[in-house]
């Protein structure tokens, strides 16, 4: 075993994980694994992105916007981050209001 703690830990979102973590590693920066991420992104969201014409194109964009964000890892990207993440965000919000308004 190695006598320092990581400085940074990788799971797949398991909350006993995080709470090990958080408990054994106090000073561990612990993130999610954007692999993981983009599987619960395509489970929880493409649902919504079903059943009219051009879902499948809006749904491929909303991809390319979730991907562009997900492999930034540079401090620099912060303000761009809060930008796409907010045309993430709407996107979604006008989905669930459109599929309430039917």
């Amino acid at each position: 075993a190695f006598n320092v703690p990581p400085a940074v830990i990788f799971t797949d979102g398991d909350q006993w994980m995080a709470e090990a973590i958080q408990l054994e590693l106090p000073d561990t920066k612990h993130l999610l694994c954007v692999f993981h991420l983009s599987k619960n992104v395509v489970k929880n969201i493409k649902p919504f992105f079903s059943g009219r014409n051009g879902d499948q194109e809006e749904w491929q964009r909303f991809l390319r916007i979730w991907w562009r964000i997900a492999k930034r890892s540079d401090s620099r990207s912060i303000t761009d981050f809060d930008v796409e993440w907010r045309v993430l965000v709407d996107s979604l919000n006008c989905r669930l209001e459109c599929r309430h308004s039917v």
